[in-house]
């Protein structure tokens, strides 16, 4: 199927555009009518159609070249083999554009012809981007002559050889005669060319014209730039000879020059708005344009799989010059590139990790690049399979002619990967390969990046528990960590199937419940304490997220009576006691040994008739009593000196801890981490709760307005503090010690059954952290009445640090102790 568009008007049709360029004419199909079919270009008279060759191009006066635009320009001298010439003053020049269009390779053809008028000089010299032309009046005497001869033509190359016009036609040059003209156009590059020096190509002939018994010689010369282009910085020069030797005899008169681009001349006006500019020295015209002018463009390039890219002008430069009485035109149309330059290409990373979708501007390139494929990890995929995925894509144009690609790619595609170098940060990574092509050469090249994004609103994994009448009540809550991921320690004991089948569990989407019972091997015991410690993993990372410990009281009845005249005693295993043996153990009658023993408790069982077990009546109340004694192998330890009590303390861990209700207890309140000897701990006031409560009642006041309770200034005792290994600064530690608990009875009767249980009790300190220079203030050197200051040998040491406020009132608790 072929369709044709002819146009028998000097206009354009169909977007083709036709313009008269002096001796020139141009035709630019636009890229719009082309897009990217093939493309075969004609030229056309009235007798024939023929396919233009770049030999053929050359050889008979056409050039043909494209934009990075996709517009094709083809340019013709208006003395080419193919144009119709009406006595060197009409010129008619005609071209046909055949496209080949897809899938059916159907033709679609558009015919356009351009008549222009042109006035010539007695010599007009043309210097195209692929040939040479001379044009030189024959008879400008206008004298009769034979022109039916056959011309011999000499060559020099510089030496000369003679050849005959078919000759010459064979190798590549063309040689024409009109009525009153002799043409003669040489490609570049040709045998018999030469260069002169190293700024022109010259070609350069004698054409003899034989008549009945006289000759006419015709000489014809062209010499066009082939070099005096450079670029120093963001300038491009071009420097062009005044006198061009091949071309003239003598000195010349230079009569006009004029600067045009890409064909078109330029008014002083215009070249100014461009910032182009043109200057004479002695020997040169020289021609300067800015790198990205206007009239220019871009190029995309690949140089060792990197992004490149160079600028294209060009320059036009015409002149006239007068010699004798014969005045020359001479025309030179120079195309300059300047040198590949490295166009670092950029990601600009939109991303907002808390939308979860990676969002980046790949830029920035010229129009001839074209997005081919993107690779997403392993996985090739091509434009439209990407747009067909969901993934978002789009090409931004910008008004300075470059382009870039933006991609949106969800955090939750397969080939994102998901990597943890800390528990609160997770970040996302995903490996991009983006494939492009250069137009019309379809040059491949790729980029490669890596996009990354971390998240730090993590909900870490957290676990908690409470204490029941016989268990402990577990769970942990997953946060932003999946199930599958996170393992679970119950003591040394990481949990699976199997050993979930010993407890009660259950889970959800959000977190894991599961009841411990006292007694289970995962528990530790110690007196009448159970401990459960909690670990959190994961196992993709190896990270420990959190360790927790909870202790729980056996809320246990130490002893009790039974209707048959027994008595049960249940003894806790102390740790002020080490070492302890059962068999150490015995009722008021040495024989009456344990009934029953475990690590952590012993069991007597007795009448209320044996083991020296004594009765009294209070009240319509009988009172059975009876002692435990510990009898020792050796005598006690020697008693240690103050300094000594303070060595090793109690942890967080550790509470709540067991002790006798007379035992004394030691306490020492310091500050970590400072080295300021100008500051110093003060103690405001201490006291003792039986709720967790700082405000809650009964309360007990060990220290009172920084001295030992005056209602009784002999339970507490403060001890000196002397410098250690520990200790650097005395002044930032406090040391106290509270010799015995007494429970009046308003807050426990010995009447409910309730006190045959531990107690608990909490206690409490105000802080103040003070200057050590300032002695009118008191508080840190409180004077107080004279106190015993007799120490006790224990193992019992409490210690709790505050915070350096200076000045500033702290609080700090610890807790609980039970006292049995």
């Amino acid at each position: 199927m072929v369709t044709i568009i002819s146009i028998h008007a000097d206009t354009s049709a169909d977007g083709i555009q036709a313009e008269c360029l002096g001796n020139r004419v141009q035709f630019i199909l636009p890229g719009s009518l082309s897009a990217g079919s093939p493309l075969e270009v004609y030229a056309v008279n009235n007798t024939q159609t023929v396919l233009l060759t770049p030999h053929l191009a050359a050889q008979c006066g056409y050039t043909q070249k494209s934009d990075p635009w996709g517009n094709t320009i083809v340019s013709a001298s208006l003395q080419s083999c193919f144009a119709e010439n009406q006595a060197d003053k009409q010129f008619r020049v005609a071209m046909q554009f055949k496209l080949y269009e897809f899938p059916t390779l159907s033709e679609k053809v558009h015919e356009v012809f351009k008549s222009c008028s042109h006035t010539m000089t007695s010599r007009e010299i043309l210097c195209e981007t692929n040939f040479m032309e001379a044009s030189i009046c024959k008879e400008c005497d206008t004298r009769n002559q034979d022109r039916t001869s056959k011309p011999v033509v000499l060559l020099y190359s510089p030496g000369e050889k003679a050849f005959d016009k078919e000759t010459l036609q064979a190798m590549g040059y063309n040689v024409y005669s009109s009525p009153t003209r002799l043409v003669m156009r040489s490609p570049y590059n040709m045998a018999e060319n030469f260069v002169d020096g190293v700024d022109m190509m010259v070609f350069k002939s004698v054409v003899l014209f034989r008549d009945r018994w006289m000759m006419t010689i015709v000489e014809s010369a062209a010499a066009c730039p082939i070099s005096g282009a450079s670029v120093v910085g963001q300038m491009i020069s071009w420097h062009v000879p005044r006198h061009i030797s091949p071309l003239v005899s003598s000195e010349v008169e230079i009569l006009e020059v004029h600067m045009g681009v890409n064909g078109r001349t330029l008014t002083p006006e215009e070249m100014g708005s461009r910032h182009y500019a043109m200057t004479f020295t002695e020997s040169h015209i020289v021609v300067k344009i800015p790198i990205g002018a206007p009239d220019g463009y871009y190029k995309s390039y690949v140089l060792k799989d990197q992004y490149h890219v160079s600028y294209t002008i060009e320059p036009m430069l015409e002149l006239l010059w007068k010699e004798g009485l014969d005045k020359t035109t001479y025309k030179v149309l120079f195309p300059i590139t300047t040198p590949l330059t490295p166009w670092p290409l950029q990601v600009t990373d939109y991303t907002q990790p808390k939308q979860k979708v990676f969002d980046i501007l790949l830029g920035y390139f010229l129009p001839d690049v074209e997005l081919l494929n993107i690779t997403f990890g392993s996985e090739l995929l091509t434009v439209s399979e990407v747009l067909i995925k969901g993934i978002g894509l789009q090409e931004h144009s910008f008004p300075n002619d470059t382009k870039a690609f933006a991609l949106q790619v969800p955090f939750s595609e397969p080939h994102v990967q998901i990597k943890s170098f800390r528990p609160d940060v997770r970040t996302y990574s995903l490996p991009l390969v983006f494939g492009f092509i250069i137009l019309p050469e379809h040059t491949l090249f790729s980029y490669s990046t890596v996009l990354e994004a971390s998240t730090t609103n993590i909900v870490l994994p957290n676990a908690g528990g409470s204490c029941e009448q016989e268990h402990f009540k577990m769970y942990v809550k997953y946060g932003s960590t999946p199930s599958s991921q996170l393992k679970i320690k119950l003591g040394h004991m990481e949990l699976n199937d199997k050993i979930l089948q010993q407890y009660e569990h259950h889970s959800n989407e959000t977190h894991f419940f599961i009841i411990v019972p006292f007694l289970a091997p995962s528990v530790q015991l110690t007196g009448i304490t159970a401990r459960i410690d909690v670990e959190i993993f994961d196992s993709l990372n190896n990270w420990s997220y959190k360790e927790i410990s909870l202790a729980c009281p056996f809320f246990l009845k130490l002893s009790e009576c039974f209707s048959n005249g027994t008595i049960n005693v249940v003894l806790p295993k102390l740790e002020s006691v080490p070492n302890l043996h059962p068999d150490q153990l015995s009722l008021r009658d040495p024989a009456c040994k344990p009934y029953y023993n475990e690590d952590y408790f012993a069991y007597f069982h007795f009448d209320v008739t044996t083991c020296g077990t004594t009765r009294k009546f209070v009240g319509d109340t009988m009172v059975y009593e009876n002692e435990v004694t510990w009898k020792r192998d050796g005598p006690l330890p020697e008693t240690l000196p103050p300094e000594k009590e303070y060595r090793l303390f109690y942890h967080d861990g550790d509470y709540p801890v067991l002790k006798f209700l007379k035992q004394p207890l030691y306490f020492e309140v310091g500050m970590d981490h400072s080295r300021d000897s100008r500051v110093a701990v003060g103690l405001e006031n201490c006291w003792a709760t039986l709720a967790k409560d700082k405000e809650s009642k009964p309360r007990w006041d060990l220290i009172v307005d920084g001295c030992a309770n005056p209602k009784d200034p002999e339970q507490t005792i403060f001890h000196p503090v002397i410098p250690d290994d520990r200790v650097d600064i005395p002044d930032h530690f406090k040391r106290f010690e509270v010799k015995t608990f007494s429970f009046k009875e308003d807050y426990g009767s010995s009447k409910s059954e309730d006190a045959t249980l531990a107690r608990r009790v909490f206690v409490h300190c105000d802080v103040i952290i003070c200057h050590v220079d300032n002695t009118a203030d008191g508080r840190c050197y409180k004077q107080c009445g004279a106190t015993r200051n007799t120490v006790k040998s224990s193992s019992n040491r409490v210690r709790r640090r505050s915070s350096p406020s200076e000045e500033a009132l702290q609080h700090v608790s610890i807790g609980p102790i039970l006292f049995i």
